[in-house]
Formats: C-alpha cells, structure tokens, sequence
C-alpha cells in the first residue's frame, strides 16, 4: 500500500513539473513576441507655428514618456497597437494608436477660447 502512495505521489509530481516546465515555455515564447512587437518610434510635435518644445509624449498606461527637444522631437520604444498621448499646456490632448511605422509626425491644436478663459476662471477661484 505504501509503495502505491508513493508511486502515485511521484506520478503526480512529475505531471505537475511537466505543467510548469510548460507554461515557463509559454510565458517565454510570450515575452519574445511581445518584444519582436516593439518597436522604436520617432517622431516630432507640431503646431500652427512650428516644432513644440517640451510637450510630453509618453504611452498610455506606462510611465514610458519624455518631453520634445528644442526641435520638437522624441523618440521612445512603444509596443504596435500602444496608444502615444502627447499633451502640453494650451492645447488639446492628442491620441494616436501606434501601427508600427519608424515616424511620426503629431500636430496639436490648441484649446478653444472660451475653454481657455474657462480654465483662468477655476484656476482664479481655487487660488481664493
């Protein structure tokens, strides 16, 4: 009887092992797709005027993200298919969903008027 108990408890060991050994190979065949999906991307920020100096680019959900140089531009790692938020003050949030192309070219618009003077007012009134 005890030889049973220990045949089935080393039976079960090794389908266990075998599991792990499995999914350890799963979540490594994972990781190498995940990292053939990402990509360095280059690109620059753009207004009416011209390049937008210090504007913050960073991939939703990440802390990934830096801010434009002098020209505008920026250049950060993004998984295909990763939202890239650029923002800076006056203007509107931009999204882009990232296809996997070497450069982008991002241009903000600015902030209506009237969200403009919207803002001053509540910034005015929390600083009373």
């Amino acid at each position: 009887m005890r030889n049973k108990v220990w045949l089935l408890a080393l039976a079960l060991l090794v389908v266990h092992s075998g599991r792990a050994w499995g999914d350890e190979n799963h979540s490594r065949s994972t990781a190498i797709t995940q990292q053939a999906k990402t990509k360095v991307v280059k690109g620059v920020v753009l207004d009416d005027m011209g390049p937008v100096i210090g504007a913050t680019v960073f991939v939703k959900g990440t802390q990934n993200g830096m801010a434009t140089n002098l020209d505008g531009e920026f250049s950060l790692t993004v998984p295909v298919g990763a939202t890239i938020v650029v923002s800076f003050i006056g203007y509107e949030d931009k999204e882009v969903v990232y296809k996997g192309e070497p450069e982008l070219k991002i241009t903000l618009t600015e902030m209506s008027l009237l969200w403009k003077k919207c803002r001053l007012s509540l910034t005015v009134l929390l600083r009373k």
